[in-house]
């Protein structure tokens, strides 16, 4: 597996022209364009099994390569201490776990939450 923060700029810079010339987006363009003309369905399912070939493609290509987009950060003091006191209120059975259905419906706007 290689880790992306352990590349050096070029093998970097190669990386990203790479991904970002990935067919999942070219078949992205087609699709939304053909989303925008609405198009018959048949083209639209056409159109929208290349997309989904083509992610599953760039999925896999992904497949060698780490990356954890929180490496390097530091938790905040305060922020480490509360969390600690959750879970450990939750392990003593003095709270119980919020369903993220609530969570969404408090903190999302009311279209994507209903979705």
């Amino acid at each position: 597996m290689k880790k992306i923060t352990e590349m050096n700029p070029v093998e970097f810079r190669e990386l990203l022209q790479t991904f970002v010339n990935e067919e999942l987006f070219k078949s992205r363009e087609r699709l939304m364009a053909l989303l925008e003309q609405n198009a018959p369905i048949e083209q639209l399912d056409a159109a929208f099994r290349e997309f989904f070939v083509a992610y599953e493609l760039l999925e896999l290509a992904l497949e060698d390569y780490h990356y954890d987009p929180d490496e390097g950060l530091e938790m905040q003091p305060e922020f480490a201490e509360e969390l600690d006191r959750r879970i450990a209120d939750y392990e003593a059975g003095r709270t119980k776990p919020v369903p993220m259905e609530k969570i969404f419906k408090k903190y999302c706007s009311s279209n994507w939450a209903s979705e």
